[in-house]
């Protein structure tokens, strides 16, 4: 049972704490119970299926969530199918909510007067599973004096805004911020958002264009072809990517613009490889690809666009890093949540791509850049199974047996 498809109009306006929403949604294999989760601080107002002219109205009843639970803003609520629609191959749920939004744990998702950002993470809209990729249309009802973006196009020549994507998403993720405090249109940047920091960071747009380049031209296009680095008036909670923005807190210290511009860099361009390298489940251990793949490609451009030096330090960087951490488990036994995740996923998988890249050389591990990035963009959902058949495609070994000793066991600094 999944969502295949939400339309959705929202009703913002950033100077008053609440939102309003409602959402028509597509159901794909009906289970007789369904369970949504939506944001804590979000109330149903209204919540009906209409079957055969035939309107059935329900009444979602709270239902208690796991201590582990992934959407910790998120509250699950449950409906009972009457035997009428549980035989349905698809069905559609109408539903309309209002309130506030609790923020994530990472304070990504705010609406404030100085700016708005939502995502799955606040889940300000119905979500049936965190994995469901749906296509989607969003209509915004919003003061004329904001300024917004999506991980989709825009609608042209439209009275209001609106965003549609027949591809599926796993996020509707969009942001906005009021237009007199905003980046000039007129400049041609890959920045995009508040313009009150844009000073420090716009001597940073040829890097970004040569590294971007760079990945294009080893990967090919990716869904789409145009990007934004998003500046957003937040105090922490990171980088976020999703297809064609990176959203990013603009209050980056100016030593870390200057004297690390290198590894800002690299942070950037490992979040412009999930352009193409996107599709594992965060509920898995696959999700080490993603995140192994794109920081080492970062560091593979850099051993070509900074220089060899750059690259060596950093392999070692990662090495020492891994050896001082304690309490390592094989990257098989965990998933994202993991308190050890970063490490595991992010550095470690890195050092196995890295090893990859000296057992097969740099033509090759190019080439296998190129297959993957194309079977990553096709693909529903990406395994190590399917890295294995990757790499087999390229290069003869054997993969399986390497892969499953990489991940079925502790880190090992003999990469």
């Amino acid at each position: 049972m999944k969502i295949t498809r939400i339309d959705l109009k929202l009703k913002i306006n950033p100077n008053e704490p609440d939102m309003y929403g409602s959402a028509f949604l597509t159901v794909k294999n009906p289970s007789p119970k369904i369970e949504l989760m939506i944001n804590k601080q979000l109330q149903w107002l209204e919540f009906y299926s209409e079957v055969k002219g035939k309107k059935y109205y329900f009444t979602p009843l709270e239902k208690a969530v796991a201590e582990n639970h992934f959407l910790k803003s998120a509250k699950i609520w449950s409906i009972e199918l009457p035997e009428e629609i549980q035989g349905l191959d698809e069905f559609h749920l109408s539903v309309r909510y209002s309130g506030q939004i609790e923020s994530d744990p990472w304070s990504t998702n705010y609406i404030s007067e100085t700016g708005v950002e939502l995502g799955l993470y606040v889940a300000y809209y119905p979500i049936l599973n965190i994995t469901d990729k749906m296509s989607f249309s969003l209509i915004l009802q919003a003061p004329k004096s904001w300024s917004w973006i999506m991980n989709s196009e825009r609608l042209k020549d439209c009275q209001c805004d609106i965003w549609v994507s027949e591809e599926p998403k796993t996020d509707l993720y969009i942001i906005g911020i009021p237009t007199k405090e905003a980046i000039s249109p007129e400049k041609f940047s890959r920045f995009w958002g508040l313009k009150r920091n844009y000073g420090r960071f716009s001597e940073l747009d040829s890097y970004l264009e040569k590294f971007y380049y760079s990945l294009v031209e080893i990967l090919g296009k990716p869904p789409l072809d145009s990007f934004k680095i998003v500046l957003v008036p937040r105090e922490k909670g990171g980088m976020i990517t999703r297809q064609g923005i990176i959203v990013m807190q603009d209050n980056i210290p100016e030593d870390v613009i200057v004297e690390k511009r290198d590894i800002l860099i690299l942070k950037w361009v490992h979040e412009m490889c999930h352009f193409w390298f996107n599709k594992t489940s965060v509920e898995t251990y696959d999700n080490w690809i993603d995140e192994g793949l794109s920081d080492y490609i970062s560091l593979f451009i850099s051993k070509f666009t900074f220089s060899e030096n750059f690259y060596s330090e950093q392999i070692q960087e990662i090495k020492n890093k891994i050896s001082e951490c304690e309490d390592l488990v094989p990257i098989k036994d965990i998933t994202r949540q993991h308190d050890k995740a970063d490490v595991l996923f992010y550095k470690y998988g890195s050092l196995i791509f890295h090893e990859i890249n000296e057992i097969i050389g740099d033509e090759q591990f190019r080439l296998f850049l190129s297959n993957f990035a194309e079977e990553s963009l096709r693909a529903n959902q990406i395994t190590t199974e399917d890295l294995i058949e990757a790499l087999k495609g390229v290069y003869k070994n054997d993969w399986e047996t390497f892969l499953n000793e990489k991940i079925e066991k502790k880190p090992s600094m003999e990469i």
